[in-house]
């Protein structure tokens, strides 16, 4: 694994599509400071798991706009992902994705489920896809404020959907849903 664990903030330029493969497998950033790591000029493809946290002060990632392609996003104790605009990609499986204790900051971005995967996360998603014929389980509920486009897939949520947002709408296509708690529409 790669751990960044600067004193100070960081603009980091990575290969994005300029290679043909992973740039890393699994990366860490950290902090000796509360900081933010800010990607310039490309995306970051990792074929593994990206973690944000920190257990002394803040970290954060802000992507720029730029995609992120990872296996699993953990965003854990005092870390934040900025995602602006960003297309992330997630193709991992099993638990994909985690923020129950970091702060995902959605701007209008895209989170992609590319593979049958699970969601825990206590934040709001901004839009969210997923690619057709998987399943994806929401074990946290489930808050947007956007597009949640199915594409044919299979929904379970453990806990409430929270349509959170004047204009926000779901793409059923043929997809099924299964919901444990409220539904809650905010949109018109």
């Amino acid at each position: 694994p790669i751990t960044f664990n600067a004193g100070a903030g960081v603009t980091m330029t990575f290969a994005g599509t300029n290679l043909s493969v992973d740039e890393f497998n699994n990366v860490t950033f950290n902090s000796t400071a509360a900081i933010t790591y800010t990607m310039a000029t490309r995306g970051l493809r990792l074929g593994g798991a990206l973690s944000i946290t920190d257990t002394a002060t803040t970290v954060g990632l802000t992507t720029s706009n730029l995609a992120l392609t990872a296996g699993s996003v953990t965003i854990g104790t005092n870390g934040t992902l900025t995602a602006g605009s960003s297309t992330i990609t997630l193709t991992g499986t099993g638990t994909v994705w985690t923020s129950t204790s970091g702060t995902f900051t959605s701007g209008t971005s895209t989170v992609v489920a590319s593979t049958t995967s699970t969601i825990t996360s206590g934040t709001s998603f901004a839009n969210f896809t997923t690619n057709a014929g998987l399943t994806v389980t929401f074990s946290s509920g489930l808050t947007f404020t956007g597009a949640f486009t199915a594409n044919s897939a299979t929904v379970a949520v453990t806990g409430d959907v929270s349509v959170d947002a004047v204009g926000a709408y779901i793409n059923f296509s043929t997809s099924t849903w299964t919901v444990t708690g409220s539904w809650t529409n905010a949109s018109t």
